[in-house]
């Protein structure tokens, strides 16, 4: 599912690349830094940088990232060579820009929480060693260093499995082109991407499922995204979640002897996301695996 997401990323960064790279100014070829600096294009050589002398289309040279090429010819110091990684994060956006014009469209740079911390570019992608991507690591480990309580919540009994490898930050969270705080993929959508058996379209829907309540609504009211103590991701144990929204009806309290109060809320209303078969989310066989012939009897109505 993810890695899509880079495909394209990478696919648009190397068009833009053709379009723009040509026109950045360079005044000093790759050849003569790499007389020094041996091996750098070997590094380059796989990604959207790669150093492609003209006339190919993509010219991008070390000075279309590096600036002050002619004084450090003439006096080598690491001093007197434009170096990004040293540059304050508007600076770096601003070198970046000049050839990934997607992301200035998009808003994603100066505009999102991570440029008003400070964060730049490289703060996530690292041009020389970076993995797919150019990320700094090929698991996005480094969204850890800051979101440290998010990292812990993946320590938990019921996590989703950044820590064996199938998913990571990016399966969930974009950075191109999205209005979300929280950077997601449209919400509960994105939920459904790998939970399809919950999206519906139900006869019968559960609407904590599909509203926008105080925490945004959609799975978020009842799931913590990333990971916690309890069963399945829920925000609270057992029927402590269902009883924030829905009181006990009084025949749980008296019908057979208070019967129904030693039962958990999901051990009858299984079908909690949405029912096809009643507006109460029961258990469809709920009449021959809890109370055998309830139904049959007469005295209750499954679809009532």
């Amino acid at each position: 599912m993810f890695p899509i997401y880079r495909t394209i990323g990478l696919a648009i960064s190397g068009i833009v690349l053709i379009m723009a790279a040509a026109a950045v100014g360079q005044t000093v070829d790759s050849e003569t830094c790499l007389n020094c600096h041996e091996g750098y294009d070997a590094e380059l050589a796989a990604t959207a940088h790669a150093l492609l002398p003209p006339p190919h289309r993509i010219a991008l040279q070390c000075a279309s990232c590096h600036s002050g090429g002619e004084q450090h010819i003439e006096d080598p110091l690491p001093t007197n060579i434009g170096n990004p990684a040293a540059l304050p994060a508007g600076e770096v956006a601003t070198l970046c820009r000049d050839c990934h014009v997607p992301h200035a469209e998009m808003n994603t740079t100066g505009f999102d929480p991570h440029a008003a911390q400070g964060f730049s570019c490289l703060s996530c992608h690292s041009v020389h060693q970076g993995q797919e991507g150019l990320l700094l690591d090929d698991k996005t480990e480094f969204c850890g260093r800051c979101h440290v309580a998010v990292k812990t919540a993946f320590a938990g009994r019921s996590r989703h499995p950044v820590a064996d490898g199938v998913v990571d930050c990016l399966s969930c969270h974009s950075f191109t082109g999205t209005t979300e705080p929280q950077f997601g993929h449209g919400a509960s959508a994105n939920c459904y991407s790998c939970h399809p058996e919950q999206s519906g379209p139900f006869i019968h829907t559960h609407p904590a499922a599909i509203s926008f309540a105080v925490k945004g609504g959609g799975c978020i009211e009842c799931h913590q995204p990333h990971g916690g103590p309890n069963d399945r991701l829920l925000n609270q144990p057992g029927s402590t979640l269902c009883l924030q929204c829905h009181g006990v009806p009084p025949g749980h309290r008296t019908t057979h002897s208070g019967l129904g109060l030693k039962w958990a809320c999901l051990d009858c209303h299984s079908d909690i996301h949405g029912s096809n078969d009643n507006n109460k989310f029961l258990d469809p066989d709920l009449g021959t695996i809890l109370f055998p012939d309830c139904y049959q009897s007469g005295c209750h109505i499954f679809d009532d």
